[in-house]
């Protein structure tokens, strides 16, 4: 499942995430991940994205912070987190042109932990609550906690603004129907998205 704008004009984004219990499962939900994506296709046939989030997934079953970029090195990992602290995510696409694309940098909790390259600026922004089953036991494990986005921000050329009302978003699921459920409240300006299993 995932909220994605939908216009190509955001820099980044600088949010609060609370990924809650993301249980996993032999037979079941066996990885889970509470995320928030920059980037976009530079044709139909690619995408070029870097991400920042929780992950939890069998056997090791601890809840880490990571990043992934799907061109430059894939996953890094950052420690674990718990189930209950909001913790501040940013990703920040510079206006600093190099060969690889522009330079992006990645913020956790107060800590500048990656830094890459995407090939465009401009791009969407997503929030995302991902879920895998293994293919030959397509069930998933049920896990009433809520993961919580918040105060969410969208970093323009000319500043920044709320990810609220007035942003133009799509919603995606997979598969359907989809086992994860959302709802959303205003906080302030702002979106707050809550999202379960």
């Amino acid at each position: 499942m995932m909220y994605v704008t939908n216009n190509n004009v955001y820099r980044g984004i600088n949010t609060y995430m609370k990924p809650s219990q993301m249980i996993v499962e032999q037979e079941g939900t066996y990885q889970h991940v509470i995320t928030t994506h920059v980037g976009r296709k530079p044709n139909p046939s690619t995408e070029c994205w870097t991400e920042v989030g929780v992950a939890r997934s069998v056997p090791d079953n601890v809840k880490q912070r990571f990043t992934y970029d799907n061109d430059e090195g894939g996953w890094q990992f950052h420690g674990e987190t718990d189930s209950s602290t909001y913790r501040n995510y940013i990703i920040y696409v510079t206006d600093t042109y190099e060969s690889s694309g522009y330079l992006y940098h990645i913020w956790i909790d107060g800590e500048w932990v990656r830094s890459g390259h995407l090939a465009f600026r401009e791009n969407d922004v997503n929030y995302a609550n991902e879920i895998w089953s293994d293919e030959s036991v397509p069930a998933w494990t049920d896990d009433s906690g809520i993961a919580v986005y918040q105060d969410g921000f969208l970093y323009q050329g000319n500043g920044a603004v709320w990810w609220n009302a007035e942003v133009p978003t799509q919603w995606f699921s997979s598969p359907v129907p989809c086992p994860i459920r959302e709802s959303h409240s205003i906080v302030g300006n702002a979106w707050k998205y809550f999202t379960w299993i």
